[in-house]
């Protein structure tokens, strides 16, 4: 502290004051003006900074840090998101999202794709359970509906009903399936494709 009560001087005003004394100096001064200049560079040099992994971390809440997928609008943790190409940033859509937008981009690049990746997946135990729970689900929703299903594909199955090869209503070559006017006549169907199927659907009319 200055016992004068006097500002401390400031760097220019230091510097100024050494640049007078180096217009004055003669050769025998050079010494002493050279232990001023380096007097004066150190003096106002920063501290060293300590080993960052010795410096205190900020203290952090018992939470963990969150972000909020744009996509599905859930908070979820940063681990759930990857991160970018060659960056520490991570991506805005979480790993579920960005795994489905994927499959439904090279699902609709690869039709064929889904199909053989359902078969692959039906054939393992965890594909044949979840089918079994699936049958199980739709024979509670409708007893009838699932009855009358079952018994259609053991006749396709054992050759009692042959599958045509055409849709009966567009008389198109495409995959059918069957509909059913009356479940309690299971193998009284017509064989359409998906759009016609869904056509009979949307326009018929229960009276």
């Amino acid at each position: 502290m200055n016992p004068t009560n006097q500002p401390e001087p400031s760097l220019r005003a230091k510097a100024a004051t050494i640049a007078a004394k180096y217009c004055m100096a003669t050769s025998n001064d050079c010494v002493s003006l050279y232990g001023d200049i380096v007097g004066l560079v150190q003096s106002h040099q920063p501290q060293p900074l300590e080993d960052i992994d010795e410096l205190p971390q900020p203290v952090v809440g018992d939470e963990e840090p969150t972000k909020v997928c744009p996509k599905c609008h859930q908070k979820k943790p940063l681990d759930q998101f990857h991160h970018r190409s060659g960056t520490n940033r991570l991506q805005s859509w979480c790993k579920v999202c960005t795994s489905i937008v994927k499959s439904r981009v090279t699902y609709a690049k690869n039709p064929d794709l889904k199909n053989q990746k359902v078969k692959l997946y039906r054939q393992t135990p965890r594909g044949k359970e979840g089918m079994l729970r699936q049958s199980a689900a739709a024979y509670l929703r409708g007893p009838l509906k699932a009855s009358a299903r079952t018994k259609l594909r053991y006749a396709v199955k054992t050759g009692k009903m042959i599958k045509p090869v055409e849709c009966e209503s567009c008389k198109q070559q495409k995959p059918l399936q069957a509909h059913h006017s009356d479940y309690s006549k299971p193998l009284d169907v017509k064989w359409l494709c998906k759009s016609c199927h869904w056509d009979e659907h949307k326009f018929s009319i229960k009276v």
